[in-house]
């Protein structure tokens, strides 16, 4: 979302949790529409490659082990491009690298405050996971993008928020 509001002229600033931008879970599955989106970011098929693979053949099995079906992929996607299984680290890299120094590291989102101006994100860098010691910064822009998952502080601070 950063990258695609900066391509609009619109500034962002990417306030990251984590001490480096790292993935958790498995690998994600790129169906050719978000080939498609990410190729609009300058992120290129040939890029992806380097991370992934396209996949040829799909199948679906039972909880038994028995193969119910198997399938070109090519006649799934309907399309030119394939979808490719790709590891998250090699993509959450690849975005990172193109917002540069607007992604701050180690920030924890401690709450926010907004008037007709804008809003005002307050954050805490350094100190331990539990948001404890560090230092307070704060951060101003003319809108908040939650994107901090099912435990959001950001969700938290909103009226009627919980956690």
């Amino acid at each position: 979302l950063a990258l695609a509001l900066r391509g609009l002229g619109v500034p962002c600033v990417v306030l990251e949790k984590g001490a480096t931008v790292r993935s958790q879970g498995g690998d994600l599955g790129l169906w050719p529409s978000a080939l498609e989106c990410l190729a609009a970011l300058g992120i290129e098929e040939a890029e992806v490659r380097r991370w992934g693979a396209p996949v040829e053949r799909g199948e679906v099995w039972s909880s038994r082990g028995h193969r119910l079906a198997a399938f070109p992929m090519g006649e799934v996607t309907q399309s030119s491009r394939a979808f490719h299984v790709v590891g998250r680290e090699g993509l959450y890299a690849a975005l990172a690298a193109r917002l540069g120094a607007s992604v701050i590291l180690g920030a924890q989102v401690t709450g926010f405050d907004q008037d007709a101006a804008g809003v005002r994100v307050t954050y805490r860098r350094g100190g331990t996971s539990g948001g404890r010691g560090g230092r307070q910064e704060t951060v101003s822009g003319r809108a908040l993008v939650g994107c901090d998952g099912i435990r959001s502080t950001v969700r938290a601070c909103l009226p009627g928020g919980s956690r």
